[in-house]
């Protein structure tokens, strides 16, 4: 039958093909001028075929069906198979495929793939790379996000304003090749922080005539209540805390929910507590209902604490006094 015919002819094929050596094959880029524009492929160019002779073509030939090549889209596949091209070559366009796609960024470094690129641009040592890691994410210039390393809005920023000498790693690769020499002795410290001393004076000339400022990159739309300048979003293991923008205001606080002994009339739920412009106030959002607390927040002063304790400690001693009075009595009464 003509399915058994496919099946022997497949098992002689690959039968025929353990006994052939090896395809050999070079990866080729190709870039293309056609109308003014640039068009880009990438493929393989066979050498020398190999086992690949057992299948007369049949094997990964993309071009010798053009269904198949509209399927697997095979003309954008770096594995697909390319003529034999010389540089400079001209050639007649016969047909031009499009395809509606987005660009893709390179992938986000992970903690292992850094350290690797760390090591393979000399930055840091062996027990000083995984702290430095450390330290930029403690100082919210890059923050984890799942498996990856990601900036932060503060680290996007410090690219940005930072002159191109101090971004680059080689201006660090190049201090640590010059630490390992005075290590060895081969160097000398003093020329070293010579050199070190000169370009910092340079880079904090550039920067005093700069025009570029810094914007905090957390700022909320929430404000301080003792200045009224707009509240810093920062985030810790503790959690995510509201921090005062103004330098001269020490102003913060947790943004956790504080709940307060006031129940919500509707849900009954205790409400929110929650400082504005106004004052404190407490809220329930899922009823959408505010309502003002008394100054104080409902916290008793000191003197008014003091009060309340005195005035307690002599009811207590009343209390004990009448106590042992009506003892005495009763006992009296029956020893007569």
């Amino acid at each position: 039958s003509t399915d058994e015919r496919k099946l022997y002819d497949l098992i002689a094929r690959r039968y025929l093909a353990l006994f052939l050596p090896a395809a050999k094959y070079e990866q080729v880029a190709v870039t293309i001028e056609i109308g003014g524009e640039r068009l880009y492929a990438k493929g393989r160019t066979m050498l020398d075929s190999g086992w690949r002779q057992a299948y007369e073509g049949d094997w990964d030939d993309a071009s010798s069906n053009e269904d198949q090549e509209h399927d697997n889209q095979s003309a954008w596949n770096k594995d697909q198979r390319l003529p034999s091209l010389t540089q400079g070559e001209k050639f007649a366009v016969k047909r031009v495929m499009t395809r509606r796609d987005r660009t893709k960024p390179p992938a986000r470094y992970t903690e292992a793939t850094l350290l690797t690129q760390m090591e393979k641009h000399g930055l840091g040592t062996p027990a000083t790379r995984a702290d430095i890691i450390e330290k930029l994410v403690s100082s919210d210039t890059i923050e984890r996000q799942g498996a990856s390393l990601q900036p932060t809005g503060k680290g996007e920023q410090l690219i940005r304003l930072t002159s191109e000498q101090l971004r680059s790693p080689e201006l660090t690769a190049r201090w640590e090749r010059e630490l390992e020499r005075i290590a060895r002795g081969e160097a000398r410290t003093s020329s070293f922080m010579n050199q070190i001393r000169d370009m910092t004076e340079q880079l904090v000339k550039e920067v005093k005539t700069s025009s570029a400022e810094y914007k905090p990159h957390n700022l909320t739309n929430r404000h301080c209540p003792e200045c009224g300048s707009r509240l810093m979003e920062r985030k810790s293991k503790r959690g995510t805390r509201l921090i005062c923008s103004s330098k001269s205001c020490e102003y913060k606080r947790s943004d956790e929910k504080q709940l307060s002994n006031r129940r919500c009339p509707q849900c009954h739920k205790k409400m929110e507590l929650k400082i504005g412009k106004a004052g404190k106030y407490v809220q329930c959002l899922a009823c959408n209902i505010t309502e003002k607390l008394e100054e104080g927040g409902g916290k008793a002063r000191k003197h008014e604490t003091r009060n309340l304790i005195k005035k307690y400690e002599k009811q207590e001693s009343i209390g004990n006094s009448l106590g042992d009075l009506l003892k005495a009595a009763m006992a009296k009464q029956e020893e007569q």
